[in-house]
């Protein structure tokens, strides 16, 4: 699954607006964090149902 991430801007520049896409677990806050920065302080933060899963590894026992 591809990562893609919007950023919206309102013309006035007061209000932006980010949406991250395709991440699993906290893997978006950790991609996300020097560009949080960049923008600016947060005022509002809602995490999608994706936040909350796990993102699994390829470990495989017992050969198969």
């Amino acid at each position: 699954m591809s990562k893609d991430v919007t950023i919206t801007i309102s013309p006035d520049g007061a209000d932006v607006k980010v949406d991250a896409e395709g991440f699993m677990g906290s893997s978006c806050k950790d991609f996300m964090g020097n560009i949080m920065k960049a923008l600016g302080s947060v005022t509002k933060e809602e995490k999608k149902p994706q936040y909350y899963k796990t993102e699994h590894g390829g470990v495989n026992i017992g050969g198969r």
